[in-house]
């Protein structure tokens, strides 16, 4: 589909200029072709990994965060991180990804041939975008390593990626490079031996991963996995139904590229499973629920983190609404992150909505068009049964959940002087997150486990705006509801 290829486009352009390291990405935008991109072509040549060739084509839909990447912004226009993490439960720590410095393409200079990359094009992608893409990433990536190391001492979680296209945050969490605010290893907790005995990584092997897209995303993406030299697994079928064809993802090897310490990981208690899950999110799901739990061994008394970017903005506002609700009926912890535009009702929302409609992406019944402010997105999530919520503008995300090394990886990578158009972009998407259905079923399962104290815990921190919270949130700057009560900043219904 379009905005999958677009969305892999776009990370690829941002990752090859030095924002990030991901060296699935060449392999995900095999032949990807998206609404304002063309194709970028990888080609297997050998088993040493020869440079591999392609083309990455205009990349410049700015209506929507799938082609819409905001690259670097001057530092002297941003504040530090607001917080060094004093959280007993997060420390600070500068993620794996960002040890690598940026990997830039210069003409002339050829990448090391055991890694595989791709030859950039004409590369149309405006830095307002690559910044965007950063962002989204670091926040995505943030919401999935804070949900798994607050989840450190519980037996087993879920992460459920809905809409996931062809991304490969899976991937990049198996060996480390997702964005990641806590001590990967004893030697950096040591580093703080006050707080260390509070603070580690996340626990390797307790997470079962779901990825849940179309059917036609999935297959592609089960194939490009094969493709991959850098990923050793074993694959199994499930039909999902008469016509759906699902994979169990069972990793055996997996390597995070060339010339980085430790960098092959084959032990198999050390590598997470992930279902790829073929469903069309437009119908009902409960029964997508029901067929997880028969066929993909997904369980609703386990602690799950439901991640949806740019999901919401392609459903009809009541099929949006009913994934919400039945994830708080059905799931005794849900957790939720969301990143979604809010066209608000302003002249630059009115036209984002325009073309969107014009590409036929988007109607009168979308929850783009439904769901414009901020406030409405936090109260939709409340509406459908969510304890806590919390959310801001993506610009404000930008400032506070980003760090400022972040920030300055992405000054390094490129320079921006769109400074006022990254804003107005930014300012028209929003970050959220929330915790705990008002209307769980039961927790006989959990207390089993003797973990129910802890969880109640992991939920308030989770969307916690108090200083010291694993965000970053500063509550001048961000909006916090809950069931009984709510409790906002500044930001107001005209967001």
């Amino acid at each position: 589909m379009a905005t999958a290829n677009d969305a892999i486009l776009s990370k690829l352009s941002t990752s090859q200029l030095g924002y990030y390291y991901d060296p699935f990405l060449p392999y995900m935008a095999k032949n990807a072709v998206g609404l304002t991109s063309t194709t970028a072509s990888v080609q297997r040549t050998n088993q040493n990994h020869s440079p591999i060739a392609g083309s990455i084509g205009q990349m410049t839909n700015q209506l929507q965060f799938e082609g819409t990447n905001m690259n670097s912004l001057g530092s002297n226009n941003m504040h530090p991180h607001p917080h060094p993490f004093p959280n007993p439960m997060l420390q600070k720590r500068v993620c794996l990804a960002d040890r690598h410095p940026p990997r830039v393409r210069r003409s002339g200079v050829n990448a090391p041939s055991s890694l595989p990359t791709v030859t950039p094009g004409q590369a149309h992608h405006q830095p307002v975008i690559r910044r965007g893409t950063h962002a989204r990433v670091c926040v995505v990536d943030y919401a999935i390593s804070t949900f798994l190391s607050l989840c450190q001492d519980l037996k087993e979680v879920q992460v459920v990626i809905l809409g996931s296209g062809r991304d490969t945050t899976y991937l990049r969490s198996q060996c480390d490079l997702l964005h990641d605010k806590c001590p990967r290893n004893d030697s950096e907790a040591n580093q703080d031996k006050k707080s260390s005995t509070n603070t580690k990584h996340r626990t390797r092997g307790n997470v079962t991963w779901y990825e849940v897209d179309h059917p036609s995303v999935i297959n592609d993406k089960h194939d490009l996995l094969l493709t991959c030299d850098l990923f050793d697994f074993k694959s199994q079928k499930v039909m999902d139904g008469e016509k759906m064809e699902s994979f169990i993802i069972s990793p055996t090897q997996i390597r995070s590229g060339n010339n980085i310490p430790d960098n092959t990981i084959s032990n198999p208690s050390a590598l997470e499973p992930c279902h790829l899950v073929s469903y069309d999110l437009r119908n009902s799901f409960e029964l997508l629920l029901h067929n997880m739990q028969e066929n993909h061994g997904l369980q609703n008394h386990v602690p799950t983190l439901f991640v949806m970017e740019c999901v919401q903005m392609y459903l009809p506002e009541e099929g949006s609404r009913d994934i919400l609700r039945t994830i708080t009926e059905a799931m005794a912890h849900p957790i939720m992150a969301i990143f979604d535009p809010i066209i608000q009702y302003d002249g630059f929302g009115q036209v984002m909505a325009q073309n969107l409609i014009k590409a036929r992406i988007t109607d009168s019944s979308m929850s783009l068009v439904n769901t414009r402010t901020l406030s409405a997105q936090l109260e939709k999530l409340k509406d459908c049964g969510f304890k806590t919520v919390t959310g801001c503008d993506f610009y404000s995300a930008y400032e506070m959940v980003l760090t400022a090394e972040d920030r300055r990886r992405a000054n390094m990578a490129e320079m921006l002087d769109e400074v006022e158009e990254w804003m107005l972009i930014a300012r028209h998407y929003c970050f959220l997150v929330a915790a705990g259905g008002a209307h769980r079923k039961s927790d006989d399962d959990i207390r089993e486990q003797g973990h129910e104290h802890d969880l109640q815990e992991i939920e308030e921190a989770f969307c916690s705006v108090e200083d010291g919270n694993v965000f970053g949130f500063v509550a001048k700057k961000c909006v916090c509801v809950t069931a009984t009560s709510s409790s906002s900043s500044t930001i107001q219904d005209k967001r």
